[in-house]
């Protein structure tokens, strides 16, 4: 029996480092897409490749797709990223109104194309179908202003669909084409995200676009609203 003993604290040491060892990464957007919010609340460690869709530094925003998964990432330092990059993120999970990703360590592999947009309806997008990937909508400006966060000014549409009210939030300061855009018929490409009030509660649906260039008029209004 003395004989057994020694054998018997190996085992039991070797089964005390397996259940203390940490879970092993999750490599694909994928699978980190898939996760419950229960799930992400684990802080499951993650190590994934993924494009850079939509990045505004001041607000320290960044959206990631890889194929047809995407996700927010959070992220505490100060990083250059430009839509088109290609990247790898280490981190972990975290839940939220969705799953998200939480990484300082986010690494530039290069630079390409970024992933064609799903053409996308109001009801989908309300229903989250398509959350935190690049999209397109079509709609009607309803209206166009620039608006000021943390002394950086953005363009923001208010616009209208068949099925609702969808807003865009564009990095742009050009005040010169506001005007023109007022009743126009467009499509707006970005990456979709809830809107949330005070309490977290989603009331509607916005979108995040990186250019002008990204909102493409596809028939302008009649008349001009300023000339009536």
């Amino acid at each position: 029996m003395k004989r057994l003993l020694p054998t018997f604290a190996i085992l039991f040491a070797c089964a005390a480092l397996a259940w203390s060892a940490e879970p092993a990464s999750l490599t694909t957007l994928r699978a980190i897409h898939a996760l419950s919010n229960a799930e992400a609340a684990k802080a499951f460690p993650v190590s994934f490749e993924a494009t850079v869709t939509y990045f505004r530094s001041y607000t320290r925003e960044l959206f990631v797709q890889d194929g047809d998964a995407a996700i927010y990432i959070l992220y505490p330092k100060d990083i250059t990223l430009v839509p088109g990059d290609r990247v790898l993120v280490r981190g972990k999970t975290q839940s939220s109104f969705r799953p998200l990703v939480e990484s300082n360590d986010i690494t530039v592999l290069r630079h390409g194309d970024l992933p064609k947009s799903t053409p996308a309806t109001y009801n989908e997008l309300v229903h989250n179908q398509h959350d935190a990937m690049r999209v397109t909508v079509h709609a009607v400006v309803r209206s166009a202003d620039l608006i000021f966060r943390q002394n950086v000014r953005s363009t923001y549409l208010h616009m209208l669909t068949e099925e609702g009210a969808i807003d865009a939030s564009v990095e742009s300061s050009d005040a010169s084409v506001l005007k023109s855009l007022l009743d126009a018929e467009v499509e707006v490409t970005g990456v979709t995200s809830a809107r949330f009030d005070s309490k977290m509660q989603q009331t509607g649906v916005l979108l995040h676009a990186n250019t002008m260039t990204d909102v493409k008029v596809l028939k302008r209004a009649g008349a001009s609203l300023w000339t009536l």
